[in-house]
């Protein structure tokens, strides 16, 4: 008995644990890595340099800022930076939308329900910062 509830107290104390630091996660600079790139995406990104491309659009409540790694023409990782966001919505969005555009290598990817300007947001900042880095963003669509 006294082992159940031993187990019970410490499954409780790491679910506070978790639930505190996820909600550190969201209203943080996040960045999320990347797989392979596939042959239409390096072809977008070809004429693309190496480098960190950044680019802002307003989201729900204000600025979200997404910052692009491209490495041998592959989307390696995109940061997002959401500190206006609410962070259960759009601050937990931006970073699922950033990882689909990683995961998927395109643009075309859904938005995340309930957050759909923060998501949009997203999107329209990663085209920004790849176009303004030279790639074929409609390619990428």
């Amino acid at each position: 008995m006294k082992k159940k509830g031993l187990e019970a107290l410490i499954m409780a104390a790491l679910g506070v644990v978790v639930i505190g630091v996820s909600g550190v996660i969201y209203s943080t600079f996040t960045t999320v890595a990347a797989p392979e790139g596939s042959e239409q995406s390096m072809s977008a990104l070809a004429n693309v340099a190496d480098g960190t491309y950044e680019a802002a659009e307003m989201g729900f409540g204000g600025d979200v800022t997404v910052q692009v790694k491209v490495e041998n023409h592959v989307i390696t990782s995109i940061g997002t930076d959401t500190p206006s966001e609410t962070p259960e919505l759009g601050g937990a969005a931006a970073p699922t939308v950033a990882q689909s555009i990683v995961d998927a290598q395109s643009l075309s990817v859904d938005g995340v329900s309930g957050a759909t300007l923060t998501s949009n947001a997203v999107l329209t900042a990663v085209e920004s910062a790849l176009a303004g880095a030279g790639a074929d963003v409609d390619a990428l669509k």
